[in-house]
């Protein structure tokens, strides 16, 4: 019972539920990758088993660095090595809620962009046919094309995100990309990690297996967060908003990975299939 001159007990102060999630979602970076990294097995292996759901792995297209190869196949380094540049250089140049798209002709190349990745595929697909190629394959066609492509999709998975992420009235109606001198200077990035990813310097190796890692799981878990916020519908109006749902995305991110590497290798075993040259 309340006695006169008592002072009112003190308010419970209100749970930061945004700083723990961000707390919870540095952890789900971090814990996974020292695990990774500390795992007592070769990086070639390890790096093999993360992404075996995510490419063929087919030695005779791989990026190969004294003995020891790159996860992803040529094409594939160039997809999602673009992919991570596009995000990277998009956010450095302030691009954070830019949701229109660029202008027709720089659309247009873009649409190139896949076109030719899809001209390559399909003329890698002949030669494994044993039927006539247009020209002849090889990997660095493969990676040069694939870079091309990743491009596009960074782009077109930037729009996405502005459009799902960010609550309506934080969208900056700017284009993604303001000409054709910002589309150079970002396949001129895009470039520079394809030369490098297809170099060949055996001390490059680690450092490109680990990113190759980070960039199967950053595009896979942009991806999984456009899901989440377009099912939310509300839009974020602050990046620490986006914490709780950065976490939901990174374990989906996690669990697509081990489930597609899992499923392949039981698919692998149950048909005994060899590992393709």
């Amino acid at each position: 019972m309340k006695t006169a001159g008592q002072a009112p007990p003190e308010a419970a102060e209100p749970i930061d539920a945004s700083g723990i999630a961000v707390v919870v979602f540095l952890a789900l970076v971090a814990l996974p990758m020292v695990l990774f990294l500390w795992a007592p097995w070769p990086l070639e292996t390890k790096a093999l088993a993360v992404l075996h759901g995510l490419g063929a792995q087919r030695s005779s297209r791989s990026l190969w660095f004294g003995r020891d190869r790159l996860p992803l196949g040529a094409r594939m380094t160039g997809v999602y090595g673009g992919v991570l540049v596009t995000q990277l250089y998009l956010l450095a140049r302030g691009r954070l809620r830019a949701v229109r798209l660029p202008s027709l002709a720089i659309v247009a190349a873009l649409g190139v962009f896949v076109a030719l990745v899809a001209v390559d595929g399909l003329n890698s697909l002949a030669q494994d046919l044993g039927r006539p190629t247009a020209y002849p394959p090889s990997n660095a066609l493969r990676l040069a094309t694939g870079g091309l492509a990743g491009t596009t999709l960074g782009v077109a998975l930037w729009l996405l995100l502005g459009r799902a992420i960010w609550a309506p009235a934080l969208r900056r109606r700017t284009p993604v990309l303001h000409g054709w001198w910002d589309l150079l200077s970002l396949l001129g990035a895009v470039a520079a990690l394809c030369l490098v990813a297809g170099c060949g310097w055996s001390p490059l190796f680690a450092p490109l297996a680990v990113l190759q890692v980070v960039e199967a799981v950053l595009a896979l878990g942009l991806v999984c967060l456009a899901v989440i916020e377009v099912g939310r519908g509300s839009g974020a109006c602050g990046v620490r908003e986006l914490a709780g749902p950065a976490c939901g995305a990174l374990l989906a991110a996690y669990l697509a990975l081990l489930g597609s590497a899992s499923l392949r290798a039981f698919l692998e075993a149950g048909l005994r299939l060899k590992e393709l040259s």
